[in-house]
């Protein structure tokens, strides 16, 4: 009777569980269906929460360790296992992968590669990939979400609970089962839909003639991509799907709160009640009462892009700051001298030795100082690991433009712990910079010029002294703060 309640128990969990994959699955489609071959990388924290679980693994993201780490995404060094996290199945990218992994001998830190597919189907599994210093067999080594959730059925219930429990940390207790019973509901006609958690934000808005699906970022890492689907001739049932960089061109672009249509980037021609729209690899003749839909559905999305962009970037307090790419913002325009005054003083102080507060760095192999990662030390109880990182991109001019990115710890999500003791803000990093870091620097330089009359005859001035007549500007210093 008790196996029986532990059967059915686990069957309801496998359930649950489906349901996330299903709705998991889905972006991913849609991430490739816009062209967002980025969704592996952003998914790579996820994988190494869900392969540890069911592989009793402690799989770490390789790119924290190193920026763009070759090869593999996660790796457990423990266990001399690894992973690739890819959305491309084809041959030529598994052969790649395989490739790298041989040329740089990381065979010699890792007895095991596999490669997880959480893109198409995986196609190559009868073909051969062979290598004298180590195995890869493509029933075994070669995975796509489908082996994973077969793993899953093979777990007792105690192990199901455990793996439910990631998913609903991951993507919202309810929100799945929300967002999906709105996708499934094919109807034009929809009112304006948030549905939001931590992880996901997802929007619906349909007037009749014109329904838009969205997925709105929640974190730097991931993209912007919606759906369209018209009530046009030879449009219906037709969803067009559009990546970030359309949406903001064309969607975007001219988006204002009068009728001026004509000043919308999607408009292609106006002649009279004949309005021509223009989308990426899709142009079409449609009525006025359509475009009027279809501007007021943009307007709306728009505004609450907005609204959620700003509290992003409030939460990490770059709200003064021009962003460089996604999550990574331009902060101070410094001499490259002061830059890699900069880099040799964290090469010094080890977070993981040092015990003064200026022990926070963590060193680097660096063949050209252009990165500093600022870390906890190891004498600190606040539950953290990388604080923030700073890195300049171009080092053959005089001055470089210093970029922030954020910091990263396993016990918090992406947009967590931003309380300048487990991750540092773009702002107090700013000021941090300009008004401890650098003025520090020239300080240490003030003490080791004092010469022997000075250092005899007068007293030395203190940091806190020094600080308080330290001005960065008088250095070629600019802040690129804006106000």
């Amino acid at each position: 009777m008790q196996e029986e309640k532990n059967t059915l128990k686990s069957s309801e969990l496998l359930n649950k569980i489906k349901g996330y994959m299903s709705i998991f699955k889905y972006y991913i489609e849609l991430s490739n269906d816009v062209g967002d071959t980025d969704i592996n990388k952003r998914s790579e924290d996820f994988f190494s929460g869900l392969l540890n679980l069911l592989f009793n693994l402690n799989l770490m993201n390789m790119n924290k360790i190193k920026m763009n780490f070759p090869a593999i995404d996660l790796g457990d060094k423990e266990r001399r296992i690894c992973y690739q996290i890819t959305a491309d199945s084809t041959s030529g990218k598994i052969q790649e992968t395989l490739y790298k992994f041989r040329n740089l001998k990381l065979y010699e830190e890792f007895d095991e590669i596999n490669i997880l597919i959480i893109g198409n189907k995986i196609k190559t599994r009868k073909r051969r990939f062979e290598y004298p210093e180590f195995q890869f067999n493509t029933t075994d080594n070669l995975l796509e979400l489908n082996d994973l959730f077969k793993e899953m059925a093979k777990k007792n219930t105690s192990e199901l609970e455990k793996i439910l429990h990631f998913f609903e940390s991951e993507f919202g207790n309810n929100i799945i089962n929300l967002i999906k019973s709105v996708e499934e509901d094919k109807s034009l006609y929809i009112d304006e839909t948030i549905l939001r958690d931590r992880h996901v934000c997802y929007y619906a808005f349909g007037l009749g003639r014109v329904r838009l699906d969205a997925y709105i970022p929640v974190n730097f890492e991931q993209s912007l991509s919606c759906l369209i689907l018209f009530q046009q001739p030879g449009l219906s049932d037709c969803m067009i799907t559009l990546e970030e960089d359309s949406i903001r061109d064309l969607l975007f672009y001219g988006d204002n709160d009068s009728d001026e249509i004509e000043k919308r980037n999607f408009i292609w021609y106006i002649d009279g009640d004949k309005i021509g729209i223009k989308l990426p690899n899709n142009r079409f003749v449609t009525d006025s009462e359509t475009v009027k839909q279809f501007c007021e559905i943009i307007t709306r999305f728009h505004k609450n892009y907005l609204k959620v962009r700003e509290e992003l970037l409030s939460i990490i307090g770059a709200t003064k700051f021009v962003e460089e790419q996604p999550g990574e913002f331009r902060i101070l325009r410094a001499p490259k001298y002061i830059w890699e005054s900069m880099v040799d003083f964290a090469q010094k102080h080890d977070h993981y030795w040092g015990e003064t507060k200026w022990d926070i760095f963590h060193p680097l192999n660096l063949h050209k100082k252009d990165r500093i990662i600022m870390y906890k030390n190891h004498l600190s109880e606040i539950k953290a690991d990388i604080l923030a990182e700073l890195h300049v991109k171009d080092l053959g001019s005089n001055y470089v433009d210093i970029i922030w990115k954020s910091g990263f710890t396993p016990s918090q999500s992406k947009m967590e712990g931003f309380n300048n003791l487990i991750k540092w803000r773009v702002d107090y990093t700013h000021h941090w910079i300009v008004e401890d870091f650098i003025p520090y620097l020239f300080y240490l330089d003030y003490l080791r010029n004092r010469g022997l009359l000075k250092t005899l005859f007068r007293k030395k001035k203190t940091y806190e002294k020094f600080k308080c007549e330290f001005s960065s500007q008088n250095y070629g210093i600019e802040s690129l703060e804006f106000y």
